[in-house]
């Protein structure tokens, strides 16, 4: 176990430092017979590196030059970018065989009757319908949008489908833009959805 809010401040405070030092004892000790850093970045790798295990597993693309430390660099599926299969993947080098990816969440039956009934009142009906969420908790990661609006227009005429944007209550003004910027209709339900609801949504 990692205590990230004190081992945190090793470099400023005494306290902090010494755990640190008990920490990296502690692995060193553990006697590991295989190493996980799925994080990929350079303090796991680090620690990774520090319990001395002679079969450390890691991405080959990891930030920080955490691969440094691995002695077994995975290299990632071709034509995936998601965690899931990059971490798949690490297991299956170790020797491990993966028995199911499946998530799936079902809403309950009054969630999915609510929302039903929500898409009737916007006129979608049973009618194949895109959900775009705009919104992110980091906006550096928020694609522009106008961009989204461009795309709903292209969902819309070359699908023919309707298109809803989904997002927090806080995130209700950004949906908005989308809804002015498309020249086709685009209905908003951005805070209007609670979990089950947007699970029954993102479920079609």
């Amino acid at each position: 176990l990692f205590d990230r809010k004190q081992l945190g401040n090793w470099w400023c405070s005494a306290k902090a430092f010494k755990a640190f030092r008990l920490f990296l004892g502690d692995i060193r000790q553990g006697q590991f017979d295989a190493v996980f850093d799925f994080q990929g970045l350079f303090r796991t790798a680090f620690f990774a590196f520090q319990t001395r295990s002679s079969a450390r597993f890691g991405m080959s693309i990891a930030r920080e030059f955490a691969s440094l430390f691995y002695t077994h660099k995975v290299v990632p599926p071709k034509q995936s970018y998601h965690l899931v299969d990059y971490f798949n993947a690490i297991v299956t080098a170790a020797g491990g065989t993966v028995l199911s990816t499946r998530g799936e969440l079902i809403p309950p039956k009054e969630a999915s009757t609510a929302l039903r009934q929500q898409l009737g009142e916007l006129g979608i009906g049973d009618k194949p319908y895109a959900v775009l969420i705009p919104g992110s908790a980091h906006q550096s990661k928020c694609w522009p949008t106008e961009r989204f609006s461009r795309l709903a227009d292209r969902i819309t005429k070359e699908l023919n489908c309707a298109v809803v944007v989904a997002g927090s209550a806080l995130e209700r003004s950004l949906a908005e833009s989308v809804v002015r910027g498309a020249s086709t209709a685009v209905f908003n339900l951005a805070g209007q959805t609670k979990i089950p609801q947007l699970v029954a949504l993102l479920g079609g």
